[in-house]
C-alpha cells in the first residue's frame, strides 16, 4: 500500500481514524492524505429567495473555523512521522460530499473512514460511507467509535463465500495483516453444502 486516503469528516473521530491510519502509514511508508470536504451551501435554482449577505459570511466563517480545527489535529498527529503526510482540503459541489471523497478514494490504495454517526456528520456527509464502498471500487476500512487499539492486523476473521467479492475483499485486505498475524476464516453454510471447500484451499 502506497497511498491511503483518511476521509477526516469530522474532528470528533480524528483520533479514532488517525489512530488507525498512522499505524498504518508508519508500516508501509505509505503517503497518508487527511482529506477533508467543505460543505457547499445548498441554493435552489427554483426556489425564488433572498439571503442576505451575513448568511453567506457566517456560513463561510464556520465552514473555514470547522476545517482549521480538524486540519490542526491531523498535522499535530503526523508531525512526528517520517512518512509522507498531506492535508487535502475540497469544497463539495454537490449535495453530497460523498462525491469528492469517492473521486480522492479512485487514487488511493486504502481508505479508512469512521463509522457514522448522526450526531456530529453533516447533512451532506450522510450515506457517505456507503456511498464510497459502492462506487469507488476501492477498500474501505472502517474505524470503530473510540477506537484506540493496537495496531491493526495481529488478529484477523475472514468472512468467506465462493464469490468474486469475498475473493476480492481477501485479496485487498491482506496487506492490513502484520507478520505473524493470526487469522480466522468464518464460513456460513448447511452442512451438504461442498460450494465453500475453496476456504479450505484459502486457510
Amino acid at each position: 500500500m502506497k497511498t491511503l486516503l483518511a476521509c477526516l469528516t469530522n474532528d470528533a473521530h480524528a483520533d479514532d481514524i488517525l489512530s488507525a491510519a498512522i499505524p498504518l502509514a508508519r508500516r508501509h511508508s505509505a503517503h497518508l492524505i487527511g482529506l477533508h470536504t467543505v460543505e457547499a451551501l445548498a441554493i435552489y435554482p427554483n426556489v425564488t429567495v433572498h439571503l442576505p449577505d451575513t448568511i453567506y459570511t457566517n456560513f463561510a466563517r464556520s465552514q473555514s473555523e470547522s476545517s482549521q480545527a480538524i486540519r490542526e489535529h491531523f498535522e499535530a498527529q503526523v508531525r512526528a512521522e517520517d512518512f509522507v503526510s498531506e492535508w487535502r482540503e475540497v469544497t463539495a459541489q454537490s449535495m453530497t460530499a460523498a462525491d469528492r471523497m469517492v473521486e480522492a478514494a479512485q487514487t488511493s490504495d486504502l481508505v479508512i473512514m469512521a463509522q457514522a454517526d448522526a450526531t456530529v456528520d453533516r447533512a451532506d456527509q450522510h450515506h457517505a460511507q456507503e456511498q464510497v464502498v459502492r462506487r469507488s471500487g476501492r477498500p474501505v476500512l472502517h474505524v470503530p467509535d473510540g477506537y484506540r487499539g493496537d495496531e491493526l492486523g495481529k488478529s484477523v476473521i475472514i468472512g468467506w463465500s465462493p464469490t468474486r467479492e469475498a475473493a476480492r475483499a481477501v485479496h485487498d485486505a491482506l496487506p492490513l495483516m502484520a507478520d505473524g498475524a493470526k487469522a480466522w476464516i468464518v464460513v456460513v453454510t448447511g452442512s451438504d453444502d461442498k460450494r465453500y471447500e475453496g476456504a479450505t484451499e484459502l486457510a
